[in-house]
């Protein structure tokens, strides 16, 4: 995107910001997820909440988090400091998704991009850019379109490829136009998205027939679960490779204005479709009746082997330091909160080390340290 953003645009708007670099932004698709923790936002609201309940307000999310690992917790050399992989201010700020600190209330309370104990390497990022206060680099706006992209698309492939989606059954009949008949799958869930989300289509039909028409042609040409088949996988990678295209070519660089620092413009056809595209996987598998159980279950685990961590760093006893990582215990003097300490570790987990680590834990999992996957 950023370099068909620098072919068509013109020399006074990537003049004006700067940019886009192609290098900048895909440090920032790369570092955009290392912050999050184990079974994803799940995982985040557990640690966040565990936080709060010990008194430290900011809590958790996985944007600062990220933000942390690249400035503080990833080393790069020995003995280096301050500590961090030593980016750019550049790269710093193409990864600021929410580019302020954490505030008590209000939208900047949801989401930040900056812990206030890392507000120092904040600061150094934002000095001297040609940023307002709040406003995302160019870098950072590519990043995020990106991110949504790829949610739309990859999930759908992959949970199409799980079985979880039922591609082969969401198809019209006839012609795409306001003539075209629906299956009743497709019926059936784009009434339940227009009762989510209205705004996304006048009616159910009109958002049922948007649904196919962006489905097809590519999509609609499966008809049966996945298999693993060679036409299915030539089909996903084509139909994929033509939604991603064109949500790529939907970007524009535009001038900021006072009310809107944004400075990439989205068309709205494609923000709409891209929302759409991501109703459809929370309907089939987020909101799943049988994966809200599973992720029930997560949460408890995740919140018992969070609070064994943390009683650990806390007490600060042989027996129960042993529980933690060596890298966790370098830290301990660090000046970081106990509560701060225990997320970093939680965070850096797998979601099977955090299985297998609660399964020792509850004495579920006998046997040697073999077992373990490190």
């Amino acid at each position: 995107m950023a370099e068909r953003l620098i072919q068509k645009s013109s020399s006074e708007l990537l003049k004006a910001h700067g940019g886009p670099d192609p290098d900048v932004v895909e440090t920032a698709g790369l570092a955009h997820d290392l912050g999050h923790p184990p079974f994803g936002h799940g995982g985040e609201d557990v640690i966040c909440t565990a936080m709060r309940d010990r008194n430290l307000e900011e809590g958790f999310e996985g944007n600062p988090q990220s933000f942390r690992i690249v400035t503080r917790l990833a080393v790069r050399y020995a003995d280096q400091s301050p500590p961090g992989l030593d980016l750019t201010r550049a790269s710093l700020n193409a990864i600021l998704k929410y580019p302020w600190l954490w505030e008590k209330g209000g939208d900047r309370g949801h989401k930040w991009g900056a812990y206030r104990e890392d507000a120092e390497g904040f600061a150094w990022a934002r000095e001297g850019v040609s940023l307002q206060e709040g406003q995302r680099s160019v870098e950072a706006e590519l990043m995020d379109w990106a991110d949504d992209i790829t949610y739309a698309v990859h999930d759908l492939e992959d949970f199409y490829k799980a079985g979880l989606i039922p591609l082969e059954h969401l198809h019209g009949y006839g012609s795409y136009g306001q003539s075209a008949s629906l299956s009743p799958e497709v019926e059936r869930v784009a009434g339940a998205i227009h009762r989510k989300k209205p705004h996304l289509a006048p009616n159910e039909a009109e958002l049922g027939r948007r649904l196919v028409s962006l489905l097809d042609p590519g999509f609609s040409q499966l008809d049966a679960p996945f298999d693993g088949g060679g036409h299915q996988r030539d089909t996903l990678l084509e139909a994929a490779s033509g939604l991603i295209t064109t949500f790529s070519n939907a970007v524009s660089l535009r001038d900021p204005a006072e009310d809107d620092p944004q400075t990439v413009e989205i068309e709205e056809r494609a923000r709409t479709d891209v929302a759409l595209l991501k109703e459809l996987t929370k309907y089939y598998v987020i909101e799943h009746p049988r994966m809200v159980s599973i992720r029930a279950g997560q949460r408890r685990m995740l919140a018992k082997l969070f609070r064994v961590y943390l009683e650990a760093v806390e007490s600060r006893k042989d027996r129960d330091l042993a529980l933690l990582p060596q890298a966790t215990q370098d830290r301990l003097e660090s000046g970081d909160s106990p509560q701060r300490l225990a997320a970093d570790l939680f965070a850096s987990m797998t979601e099977r080390q955090v299985v297998q680590t609660y399964q020792r834990l509850m004495g579920f999992l006998p046997g040697s340290v073999s077992h373990f996957d490190i």
